[in-house]
């Protein structure tokens, strides 16, 4: 069979799995609405709150250099880009492996992580749209007030913002092949998910931690997964080439790392299960 035969069977079985997760989904129109307005309401309700009381309270114009304004802008920014990193939780993957269930996935003409990446494929588009939309609103009611960046500075968050959620994509997949030894995996999301909200600026900016903590997290992957995007959205210094460059290069090590894994607890897997 030719090459150009084989790719051609590979983006149909891609496609088809990809409007297999798109059924399911839209099943549930109820929870995409939720998806759409449920973190804008939070946001409004808890983080701008919050911060419009912290800064009333100090009575200061600035902290870490951000104005009121710019600490909501960057929170709304945070908001948008951590909509492009949970398009895909595994949470039935572990539970598949545990309970001896992916047996029938071995069998098929499809790799169970070309699967997996079709579904996240699938929910990306999704999330993407969600975000764009969200984008587009915050243009338009507050673009003045908040001194949001031009279509530029969008593109280049929205990159960024694309390949943390690849990044974040193969973690969450490593953790929940953990499986093959875990009885449980989520405690292990809960706890990265926890670490990386603290590490990545989505809940305080890294300008208000300490240097020593921001050059010591400089080459691991948290910072490129939610500041550096967000500072790119804002039109601020981001290093887009740098961050790239390292984002790629977490993305290749964290995929051979699934793949390491993989083929090791598969070598374990006995369907106790079934």
């Amino acid at each position: 069979m030719s090459s150009t035969r084989v790719w051609s069977l590979e983006a149909r079985k891609l496609w088809q799995s990809m409007l297999l997760e798109w059924s399911k989904l839209f099943v549930y129109r109820f929870n995409l609405a939720l998806q759409v307005f449920g973190p804008i309401g939070i946001f409004f309700v808890i983080k701008y709150s919050l911060w419009t009381s912290i800064y009333q309270s100090s009575g200061e114009a600035t902290i870490g250099g951000f104005t009121l304004e710019a600490m909501i802008a960057y929170h709304l920014w945070a908001m948008v880009t951590s909509m492009l990193q949970v398009s895909h939780g595994f949470d039935r993957l572990s539970e598949e492996i545990r309970l001896g269930r992916i047996s029938s996935f071995l069998l098929y003409p499809f790799e169970m992580w070309e699967y997996h990446v079709s579904q996240y494929l699938a929910r990306q588009v999704v999330h993407v749209g969600i975000a764009g939309l969200m984008v587009v609103v915050l243009r338009l009611l507050l673009a003045d007030r908040l001194g949001l960046a031009g279509w530029q500075a969008m593109f280049s968050g929205l990159w960024l913002g694309l390949l943390a959620g690849l990044l974040w994509f193969w973690i969450i997949y490593i953790f929940a092949l953990c499986a093959f030894w875990l009885d449980e995996t989520w405690t292990l999301r809960v706890i990265f998910r926890i670490v990386a909200g603290f590490l990545s600026g989505k809940l305080i900016p890294l300008d208000l931690y300490p240097q020593w903590l921001v050059g010591a997290l400089e080459y691991t992957p948290f910072p490129y997964m939610t500041f550096q995007p967000v500072l790119a959205f804002m039109g601020r210094d981001a290093e887009v080439g740098k961050a790239t460059l390292v984002l790629l290069g977490w993305i290749a090590i964290t995929a051979g790392l699934c793949f390491w894994v993989w083929r090791r607890g598969i070598r374990n897997y006995t369907a106790a299960g079934l």
